[in-house]
């Protein structure tokens, strides 16, 4: 359509030639807009992955498990049915990067449950500069269950220097989740 008002305006075509035009793109325009279930979600997602994939988790709200492999299995359910135009895939790995869910090559999610120690502390921030150096694309860490509030603000302090591509989730979780190697 807009190729037609361009050259309409130009008087570089005649009349008819112009309403095919239009016709042709309003079809199109139609039958792109039909191709997925939520077109506008679709839409946001391409804008901007990482708030679309961040307002998602924060609307997810999981069942009680007892383990983080099942929270895991359940978010990437959750993403799966809300953004069925792009590929999530659980348990990415490529070259040195192993992350919980990949949505496309857009956004990574790394899920940490029980968030209760300095070591686990100390493996998420060595994970996150890993993600620095390979990935170069948001990532989003979700915190599940018990989360120790001096760990949390430790985190933060030291992924401020990776703030453009880290967003940290806390979700409150009727259970005490446990990591898969506690």
């Amino acid at each position: 359509m807009a190729i037609a008002l361009y050259f309409h305006s130009q008087a570089a075509i005649d009349e008819n030639f112009f309403w095919i035009l239009v016709g042709a793109g309003a079809v199109f325009f139609m039958m792109g807009w039909r191709a997925v279930k939520n077109p506008l979600a679709a839409i946001r997602y391409r804008l901007n992955p990482r708030a679309t994939v961040r307002r998602l988790i924060n609307e997810w709200s999981p069942q009680q498990c007892r383990l983080e492999s099942q929270y895991e299995k359940s978010l990437h359910s959750f993403l799966q049915e809300r953004l069925p135009f792009v590929k999530v895939t659980r348990q990415y790995g490529s070259a040195r990067i192993k992350c919980d869910i990949a949505i496309s090559n857009d956004v990574i999610v790394e899920l940490k449950a029980g968030f209760s120690s300095t070591q686990k502390l100390q493996r998420l921030i060595g994970q996150i500069d890993l993600f620095k150096q390979e990935w170069r694309e948001p990532v989003i860490v979700v915190l599940l269950g018990g989360t120790q509030h001096d760990l949390l603000h430790d985190l933060h302090n030291s992924i401020r220097r990776h703030s453009y591509i880290v967003d940290v989730v806390t979700k409150e979780t009727n259970a005490v989740a446990e990591g898969e190697d506690s």
